[in-house]
């Protein structure tokens, strides 16, 4: 296990990366108009992903406060150190198309339906992937089921595919809306990787 002052630290910095995010969301999030296609999708993908949430910032609390370590949640192997330096890379890494993900669209809708005078964003993050922002929540559960070494965090196993069918839920309401322009954006650009990484979705 690494060394628990540097994990406090650590786990501090990603909270506060969270909690960056969200401000910034929330100061740039506009309504929504038009039907929700897929609801239960996207109540799905919500709840699992609040969950995901609390995890992060109960493990902190936790940590912070010394109890963590001896959770009967933490797991233990011979490669504790391994694990929870590559958790810190996917974190890390998870943060670049996350936050970068959130200054280049530079506004939110309230859910899943469109904004009056929504376009398609083509630039920043989104030159090179559709959905950097659930990319980052991908890398940033992984990371965090690594660093924390928590078996809670095997929810990971339910939050990708439904992230896969939130963003299968999006995209059709995005061609439905734009239809030619989203189209030939979605195949010149991958799911949640760059192009050149990923073969066509």
């Amino acid at each position: 296990m690494l060394n628990l002052l540097f994990m406090k630290v650590f786990a501090g910095i990603i909270v506060a990366c969270f909690a960056f995010g969200v401000q910034h969301a929330v100061r740039h999030r506009r309504g929504g108009t038009g039907a929700i296609s897929q609801k239960p999708v996207a109540l799905v993908f919500g709840i699992v992903a609040l969950v995901l949430i609390f995890l992060v910032i109960a493990h902190t609390v936790l940590l912070l406060s010394n109890i963590y370590p001896d959770m009967s949640f933490i797991f233990s192997t011979p490669v504790d150190l391994v694990l929870q330096i590559i958790g810190i890379v996917l974190i890390c890494g998870s943060m670049v198309p996350g936050l970068w993900g959130i200054l280049s669209l530079g506004e939110f809708t309230a859910d899943i339906r469109l904004a009056e005078g929504h376009r398609v964003v083509k630039t920043g993050a989104y030159r090179w992937m559709r959905h950097p922002l659930y990319a980052g929540l991908i890398f940033w559960c992984a990371g965090s089921l690594l660093f924390f070494k928590s078996f809670l965090f095997l929810i990971l196993v339910v939050l990708v595919p439904a992230i896969y069918l939130e963003v299968k839920a999006e995209e059709k309401s995005l061609i439905e809306a734009f239809g030619e322009e989203y189209e030939s954006y979605r195949t010149s650009t991958g799911m949640f990787f760059p192009k050149i990484l990923v073969g066509r979705h």
